[in-house]
């Protein structure tokens, strides 16, 4: 094997390695990414390769390029969405950074080991929805941003999965692979499903007309979860809530206030003023806490 021949084969392999473990965790993984998909463009061009080949890699590069840039330049302002006071359409700007990857994982001129490695990162992507969709998280992923990433993970394996069905791979392997990629996917799916008890909210408001409950496990929405009113003026609900740390109120005739029968609350940071009060649920005292 001739030097040229030898260094493009190691530029390959090692940027395509490096695109595939960058991908784990693809905001700090942009770091191996991006010089990853250049020394896979470098190592094209040094193996003399067709000339669209070439041009395919490079614009991979570019992409990916653009959309870190972009995404390191959002993140140093603030971000988007949010509270950063920026539209989610900021957004779009950080685009070319996935589809770039995508192009260049199961794109033109990929090796098999590397399209076998997309199949894994793709059953990641999978796997992750259902780990940061926990409510016991303290920043639980939102629904849309679920369907995104499943979204991309099940882009990658269908297009790993068509180019390997294009070369010499056995069919059967490609079926056996997949059916033991999706039983994991299924094995973590009820591995990290939270586990739930079932919570009783009580209040003593003789006067009220209405009571709610909301906390951080429903996204604070005052109208979900509404209180039965029962004998001597006691309102109650009960709840099947995750295990885990959670903040609640009680709504009373559209007025929030914590619970004062239980003695953990935590204050709320400026500019808001009162408490929530806290519930661990599955804790050793989370009896202590329903009320």
């Amino acid at each position: 094997m001739n030097t040229p021949n030898l260094w493009s084969r190691i530029l390959v392999i090692a940027g395509g390695i490096a695109m595939v473990i960058g991908a784990i965790d693809p905001m700090e993984g942009a770091l191996l990414i991006l010089p990853g998909s250049g020394m896979v463009a470098l190592g094209t061009f040094i193996a003399r390769s067709e000339r669209r080949l070439i041009a395919y890699r490079v614009w991979v590069f570019i992409l990916i390029a653009i959309g870190v840039g972009a995404g390191w330049g959002l993140s140093e302002v603030g971000g988007f969405g949010g509270s950063s006071e920026r539209s989610m359409w900021w957004g779009v700007l950080v685009l070319p950074y996935p589809i770039g990857w995508i192009m260049g994982i199961w794109g033109a001129g990929t090796p098999r080991w590397m399209l076998w490695l997309g199949i894994v990162v793709g059953l990641w992507y999978l796997t992750i929805p259902v780990i940061l969709m926990n409510p016991t998280r303290p920043f639980p992923l939102s629904t849309g941003g679920a369907i995104g990433i499943a979204t991309f993970g099940l882009l990658t394996i269908g297009g790993c999965i068509y180019r390997l069905r294009k070369s010499t791979t056995p069919r059967w392997l490609l079926s056996v692979v997949v059916a033991l990629g999706f039983v994991t996917v299924t094995v973590l799916y009820f591995a990290f499903l939270p586990r739930t008890e079932s919570v009783t909210f009580r209040i003593a408001t003789p006067a009220a007309r209405q009571v709610f409950v909301a906390g951080s496990f429903n996204n604070w929405n005052p109208r979900q979860y509404p209180l039965s009113e029962q004998p001597q003026g006691q309102w109650q609900t009960t709840i099947s809530l995750p295990t885990g740390r959670h903040e609640y109120k009680f709504i009373v005739d559209s007025e929030w206030i914590y619970d004062v029968s239980n003695p953990y609350k935590v204050q709320l940071q400026p500019p808001l003023h009162g408490y929530n009060s806290v519930i661990n649920v599955g804790s050793q005292d989370s009896l202590s806490f329903k009320r």
